[in-house]
């Protein structure tokens, strides 16, 4: 048995007519952001009710006649888009016990990428839709493409593409269960059947991806003691363990001609490998803030681990950050003048040795 919120189970108690239960699934990324989706046909909109009513409180929690919005025409403070993004898989479970919950989800989308139709192409329709015999190529330039319905951007890219990039790294996932009398009137109250976070990727295809999502639970799997004695430093790079300021480390750079979505030819300044395993980030042109890990450093390229989303054009900027090999010498500590901060254990012995 699940929790209702607010006076939902009183409401139920008085066998309503009429109840319509729309699951809502809300994404929440690492850096905050919250994309929020619907199973319905119609936007589901929870809202703000006024606090001075007894009957009321948040997020429509209270009597269903006595449900009023703080102010005339007041915005919703969360709406879950409906016919945008499809989420299935994802179940309710009731178990006994620290076993985490493993899941796997089917995301799907539903608009397609369009392209706009030419203004001179009046004899024939969007495409497919025109006669063989009355489809003319447009004489005014071929339009550029475009991504669908904006519900299904996440951080200006398409869905699936943002799921590529890594942009669900780390993301929740939460799946609740709202409560209507009637379509497009305000959910009375919900019910949370899961939260949890994207564990993995298994599949991406054009309109659908497959993923694995985890409970909350997965936290008690990290391994303990949380300092592992070992060779290497244990510190993340930039971290507060390390204590230095990766600003200070940034180097500007622009790309130069021939470069690729997997090679960037610029003009290093520093040593040749000194950005081996280091991190590119964009500051201008259609990569402009996104983040890419590095595999290969040269005097005049960098390599990137995974393909760009696309080619890096002439001109573009972007600042370029050293990686650490996490020892105390070349590549390491050493190269940062950062030996104090060394948290590593390089006289342990291997676990083969016996005495």
């Amino acid at each position: 048995m699940r929790y209702s919120t607010g006076l939902l189970a009183a409401y139920l108690a008085l066998r309503p007519t009429q109840i319509i239960a729309v699951d809502c699934f809300t994404f929440t990324l690492a850096n905050g952001n919250v994309y929020r989706y619907c199973n319905a046909d119609v936007p589901v909109s929870f809202y703000n009710y006024d606090t001075a009513n007894l009957d009321s409180s948040l997020l429509s929690l209270g009597n269903l006649g006595s449900m009023v919005l703080g102010a005339a025409g007041e915005a919703p403070i969360a709406t879950f888009a409906a016919n945008s993004i499809r989420i299935t898989g994802l179940k309710y479970s009731v178990k006994i016990g620290m076993d985490v919950d493993e899941q796997d989800v089917t995301i799907s989308c539903l608009t397609p990428p369009t392209f706009a139709q030419s203004a001179s192409t009046a004899a024939s329709g969007d495409l497919g839709t025109g006669e063989l015999g009355d489809m003319l190529l447009a004489t005014d330039g071929v339009p550029s493409a475009s991504f669908g319905s904006s519900a299904e951007l996440v951080e200006g890219v398409p869905f699936l593409q943002a799921l590529r990039q890594g942009l669900f790294d780390g993301a929740f996932l939460q799946r609740d269960r709202a409560f209507l009398y009637a379509w497009g009137a305000p959910p009375i109250g919900t019910v949370a059947l899961f939260h949890g976070r994207i564990s993995s990727i298994d599949k991406i295809g054009r309109v659908e991806a497959q993923l694995k999502v985890k409970s909350d639970l997965v936290l008690l799997d990290i391994d303990f003691p949380r300092n592992i004695y070992q060779a290497g430093c244990i510190h993340i790079l930039f971290d507060a363990g390390c204590a230095l300021v990766k600003s200070s480390f940034a180097v500007a750079g622009t790309v130069a001609s021939g470069s690729t979505n997997i090679t960037i030819n610029w003009t290093n300044t520093q040593a040749a490998d000194y950005f081996y395993e280091g991190t590119i980030t964009f500051t201008s042109g259609a990569l402009n803030g996104f983040t890419a890990n590095l595999k290969a450093s040269g005097s005049s390229t960098l390599v990137v681990i995974d393909p760009l989303p696309v080619a890096p054009q002439p001109g573009d900027t972007f600042n370029a950050y050293p990686g650490c090999n996490h020892t105390t010498g070349a590549g390491g500590c050493a190269t940062f003048n950062n030996l104090v901060h060394f948290r590593g254990y390089p006289n342990v012995p291997p676990p083969a040795t016996a005495f």
